[in-house]
């Protein structure tokens, strides 16, 4: 399997920060000043050689993405989508304390895990 299809895309990584997700992942997103885009395992600002780091996101595992899921909301759930009519294999189901249900999709299973991080910390205030 590709790291690509178990991590975050830099789109939603972004969208993270920007929530406020703290930064603590295995694996970072890191914008150089020569405007390379790279995903690099336990790197930091010190240790990069290329060149200087411009920016830099947590790109999250599906694992550190679940364990934000729990501490964020508790009960939720994850598994494969089979709809022929998207291209979305992945979904992130969870229930609100009135029981009603919601979902958000994804290409991978990180992707549906973000997507369900932030629209819980978009609408739902946590």
């Amino acid at each position: 399997m590709n790291i690509d299809d178990q991590i975050v895309s830099l789109e939603l990584a972004k969208k993270l920060k920007e929530l406020g997700i703290e930064q603590d992942s295995l694996w970072r997103w890191c914008i150089h000043n020569n405007g390379v885009v790279g995903c690099y395992a336990g790197i930091s600002r010190k240790v990069h050689s290329l060149s200087e780091v411009k920016e830099e996101y947590s790109a999250f595992t599906v694992a550190e993405l679940g364990e934000i899921l729990t501490n964020i909301h508790g009960r939720w759930s994850s598994g494969t989508l089979n709809e022929p009519d998207t291209d979305d294999r992945y979904i992130c189901e969870w229930y609100d304390r009135y029981g009603v249900e919601y979902w958000k999709c994804g290409k991978t299973e990180a992707e549906a895990r973000a997507k369900a991080i932030i629209w819980l910390k978009e609408k739902d205030g946590r």
